[in-house]
């Protein structure tokens, strides 16, 4: 009994250190990313990356990896971003008038 109480304490404390760890990481990214214009332009086209992404990449390394903790980080960046911005995008797509 004691033995399944632990593993349980093990799983509870991944869900939240991924889930403090996605939130923490979605503040810095975004305290550093302010001044900056982070778009790559092609052609007419500027297209902006959000560190959502970093979300679905957490996603997908949950199937492989510790998904208790993947999870709850994807969880985390992507509840954080979306709350802070008002919105969820992973990517952003603009379309540049007179080559601005």
């Amino acid at each position: 009994k004691n033995k399944k109480r632990r593993g349980k304490n093990k799983m509870e404390n991944l869900i939240i250190l991924g889930f403090a760890i996605g939130i923490i990481l979605d503040v810095v990214l975004a305290f550093f990313n302010k001044e900056k214009d982070a778009s790559i332009k092609i052609s007419n086209y500027s297209f902006r990356i959000h560190h959502c992404i970093l979300g679905i990449i957490a996603f997908i390394l949950a199937i492989f990896y510790s998904p208790y903790f993947f999870i709850s980080f994807g969880i985390g960046i992507i509840l954080s971003h979306t709350i802070r911005t008002k919105e969820f995008k992973i990517v952003e797509i603009k379309r540049i008038k007179n080559g601005k």
